[in-house]
């Protein structure tokens, strides 16, 4: 079967931003670095207007916007943390193991790559949009 270009560049750009991750938290591991993505990425979606969640899902590149959009149910969305450790329960079912101050690392691995990859507007209007405590946690 011939190689479908868009799905190439797809997988290469998926790669570099787990790569990224990994440089950033240190790690050679990638299912550490993907898990902090779709972590990430699920927590920002779910905390989003629907609009604005959109915007930022059609920035991604295609292998990314997919794991981003995964399971994604918008009827309840946004949800309204009432402050910091009740919105990092959600990590900790995934980085169980972690410290507050870990997590927040994790976080702020791929808010540099999101910084990075994502127009400066969109992230802009991401950070503007989401709660003061996660949006004090992404420092630049």
């Amino acid at each position: 079967m011939a190689n479908i270009h868009v799905f190439d560049k797809t997988l290469q750009k998926s790669h570099l931003w787990i790569e990224e991750i990994q440089k950033s938290l240190e790690t050679g591991d990638e299912n550490r670095a993907y898990l902090a993505l779709r972590t990430v990425l699920h927590s920002l979606r779910n905390h989003l207007q629907l609009n604005e969640a959109i915007h930022l899902g059609a920035e991604l590149p295609m292998l990314i916007r997919g794991l981003y959009f995964e399971g994604w149910d918008p009827r309840e969305k946004p949800i309204r943390d009432r402050d910091k450790k009740e919105f990092l329960k959600y990590f900790k079912t995934y980085f169980s193991e972690e410290t507050e101050v870990e997590i927040e690392n994790i976080m702020q691995a791929v808010f540099k790559v999101l910084d990075s990859k994502i127009s400066e507007g969109e992230i802009k209007d991401v950070r503007e949009n989401l709660p003061s405590h996660i949006r004090n946690i992404w420092t630049h």
